[in-house]
């Protein structure tokens, strides 16, 4: 069994877009039959196949759970109440002046 030197391939698939290119008309008829096939087989599988499928509808019956929604409920007014009480917070300007301290801790440099 003899196995293909790499400079042969390394040639061959440099001459490959050249070769294309030549045959460029039947690649395209080519390609387009094959997407033609692959589109027919999609529109088959999706479309046809599926009118004959039966609906399923599930029997299973919507049940309400009182306690989840008495939770979010819970969680709901804490976060309205938490809200509503930003309006009787007394905020800090940051903008105004701190008074000045008697006692500086800051030492200074000596003049030069």
């Amino acid at each position: 069994m003899k196995i293909p030197k790499i400079k042969n391939l390394r040639k061959k698939i440099k001459d490959l877009p050249e070769k294309l290119s030549k045959r460029a008309f039947f690649l395209f008829l080519i390609l387009f039959f094959l997407f033609l096939i692959f589109g027919l087989f999609v529109y088959y599988r999706y479309l046809i196949l599926e009118e004959k499928k039966e609906i399923q509808i599930s029997e299973r019956v919507f049940e309400f759970d009182k306690k989840k929604f008495e939770k979010v409920l819970e969680i709901l007014e804490e976060r309205e109440k938490e809200f509503d009480s930003i309006d009787s917070k007394e905020f800090k300007d940051p903008f105004k002046l701190l008074p000045e301290a008697s006692t500086s801790t800051i030492m200074s440099l000596p003049p030069l």
